[in-house]
């Protein structure tokens, strides 16, 4: 196993001995999920799931289909055009901290001109929170309608992919993320139930304490691969306050736009390493995985050798 005690390991090592194994143990458990529901379809949903790919692509199933859709344009499909700006202020409890620019990235938008921020007081310098109201109103209205259209690009996206691959009424379909809470999942069940009266059961790769017993009262049935009430108590006091780096070793930079702070080239060295090992798994012709690896790497009493390598700040010990 690549120890980070070695001076010559890379993030493309980590990629390779860590993210990849655990990628593929997540793939493997989630299709022996799929087979014991008797599942018809298959909906990873990217770019949460955007590193699981190379894997399933290694060892491509019928039944599995990806679906674009970050939480933050799904929330949005859920919208109607009667309640876009009563849903847009809801939505706003989500903006706290970020400028204009930041916000239209989070929902995967393109940015207006500088000149047109500008005249509206939108600045880059000027951050939503409590006690600036006034100015996300501003924001909503000026660009609801922006907003919409993307609400129903999205809606119209998703339909014609699931229309496309014959889904119909009455079908077992998972849904898949990546993510430690169940709100992805949800999101996209909403939209994917206002089109087609399917049944949805929902997986991820973890959840929190509080989140599984979101997911017990969700509903939807919803099964984590890891709980953190299964694992040892101070792996998983570790694990919750390492979420940053359990985040930036297994989703790509898209899926957590403006919350990532691992490099450009370090996140792309990242995936050449998931990569590699996925052409290993061809090469031997057989899907499997373990995430001990990198349970062992997150849940290390001391996880400053990986932050120092992926970039991230340090932090104190959980």
């Amino acid at each position: 196993m690549t120890s980070l005690n070695d001076p010559l390991v890379s993030a493309r090592d980590v990629g390779r001995a860590y993210s990849g194994p655990a990628l593929a143990a997540y793939l493997q458990w989630v299709r022996s999920e799929v087979e014991c529901y008797s599942i018809d379809f298959v909906l990873f949903i990217d770019p949460s799931c955007g590193w699981v790919r190379p894997v399933s692509q290694a060892f491509p199933a019928a039944n599995e289909l990806w679906i674009h859709g970050s939480e933050g344009r799904l929330r949005l499909a859920e919208l109607s055009h009667s309640m876009i700006e009563e849903g847009l202020v809801s939505l706003a409890v989500g903006f706290h901290g970020l400028n204009a620019r930041e916000v239209f990235a989070k929902f995967g938008m393109a940015t207006p001109a500088d000149h047109v921020l500008s005249d509206l007081g939108l600045t880059d310098d000027r951050r939503f929170g409590f006690g600036q109201e006034e100015l996300t109103h501003r924001f909503i209205r000026a660009f609801k309608w922006e907003f919409f259209r993307v609400a129903n690009r999205t809606r119209s996206e998703l339909f014609s992919l699931l229309a496309r691959a014959g889904l119909r009424p009455g079908m077992q379909v998972a849904l898949v993320g990546m993510g430690w809470t169940v709100d992805l999942v949800d999101s996209c069940e909403r939209v994917m139930r206002s089109m087609l009266d399917v049944n949805v059961q929902g997986f991820g790769f973890l959840l929190t304490e509080a989140e599984e017993k979101r997911a017990r009262d969700s509903r939807f049935f919803f099964k984590s691969f890891l709980a953190q009430g299964n694992l040892p108590a101070p792996v998983a006091t570790r694990l919750a306050g390492r979420l940053d780096l359990l985040a930036d070793t297994l989703l790509p930079p898209t899926a957590h736009a403006g919350k990532t702070e691992v490099r450009a080239d370090v996140s792309a060295a990242l995936a050449e390493g998931i990569a590699d090992h996925a052409a290993t798994l061809a090469g031997q012709g057989r899907l499997a995985g373990s995430v001990r690896p990198l349970l062992n790497l997150v849940g290390a009493e001391d996880d400053a050798p990986a932050r120092q390598l992926l970039g991230l700040p340090a932090q104190a010990h959980a």
